[in-house]
């Protein structure tokens, strides 16, 4: 699966990742759209924004985690780092508490 991954293009990965992102009720989004998202002044009334947002981002240390999971449903922007897309789905599908997340991911919370 990797292999194919790595051979397909950037719109086939992008549509792809949109659609399980909608399947998911989670929208993939580029590590510039989340660090706005999170930077800028909260969302309570803005609906377009309303949502789940799951990046992932090379440059967060280890130790903290990979994906970048935020939980912007409320317009509050709730952000969570994990080493593991699964466990940083899990979480904003409310299917884990992020400390039971963090504690399964061997991340700090």
């Amino acid at each position: 699966m990797a292999g194919v991954l790595q051979e397909a293009s950037e719109p086939a990965l992008s549509a792809l990742l949109a659609a399980v992102g909608e399947y998911l009720g989670i929208r993939f989004a580029p590590k510039e759209t989340v660090e706005a998202l999170v930077m800028s002044e909260p969302s309570w009334g803005n609906p377009e924004k309303k949502a789940s947002y799951l990046c992932y981002d090379p440059d967060t240390p280890e130790r903290c985690g990979r994906w970048v999971a935020v939980d912007n449903r409320t317009g509050d922007a709730w952000t969570e780092s994990f080493k593991s897309a699964g466990i940083a789905i899990a979480w904003l599908r409310d299917e884990m508490e992020a400390d039971e997340a963090h504690r399964r991911d061997g991340t700090q919370g």
